[in-house]
């Protein structure tokens, strides 16, 4: 694996680092979407330069093949690649603001949960709270907040559409919202560049 690759894919690490951040400050549904956005670029580039790198010898090329058939099978990388695609190449929305965050309060008692529904009609609901298996209270939803949710992408390209992803190697995804993809999606391209950076020691010490 070429050095240099490895050392410009972690410059886009940081990069995505830094968009994650970003997402999990935003207050605004804009800062959400170009925050997003931002993640994808710096995913698909980190692809792009490990891919370059790899070809500088045959086991770190037959690494990344690997890789790109991970993200091709895997749901979350999939719709990271394709999300990128669409938006990079096509001008279809790869999010909406349907979704919501609430509150559920009990009016007496110290319980509060934090609940995020796909559909901003869950706000004007009533919600019922169980203490050990009885109802106690129906209550309505306080401090709700509009929520960007990821949508089906198209990659115009191929023709072809992608789910939002429900999993990630084999773990579910709790919620359909960027934070929780890019999330995900970072700790795997860590240990992505992490593996490249281990294929140039082994180069390097084969010398």
């Amino acid at each position: 694996m070429n050095p240099t690759a490895v050392e410009q894919a972690k410059e886009r690490l940081e990069r995505a680092r830094d968009a994650y951040a970003r997402l999990e400050a935003a207050k605004s549904l804009r800062e959400t979407r170009m925050a997003w956005t931002d993640f994808l670029a710096a995913a698909s580039t980190i692809y792009s330069k490990l891919e370059q790198g790899s070809k500088s010898h045959p086991s770190s090329l037959g690494w990344f093949g690997r890789m790109k058939r991970e993200r091709k099978v895997d749901p979350l990388l999939s719709y990271i690649h394709h999300a990128r695609n669409s938006d990079e190449h096509g001008i279809a929305e790869i999010t909406a603001d349907t979704g919501c965050k609430f509150e559920i309060k009990h009016p007496t008692m110290p319980l509060r949960f934090e609940v995020f529904a796909e559909t901003e009609e869950a706000k004007d609901q009533e919600f019922s709270i169980f203490v050990q298996g009885q109802e106690t209270i129906t209550v309505k939803p306080t401090n709700a907040e509009k929520m960007i949710v990821l949508v089906e992408v198209k990659d115009d390209r191929y023709n072809d559409t992608f789910p939002v992803p429900a999993s990630h190697l084999g773990v579910k995804i709790p919620r359909a919202i960027p934070s929780d993809a890019a999330k995900n999606a970072l700790s795997y391209l860590e240990n992505l560049i992490a593996a490249a950076q281990n294929l140039t020691l082994k180069a390097q010490q084969a010398k």
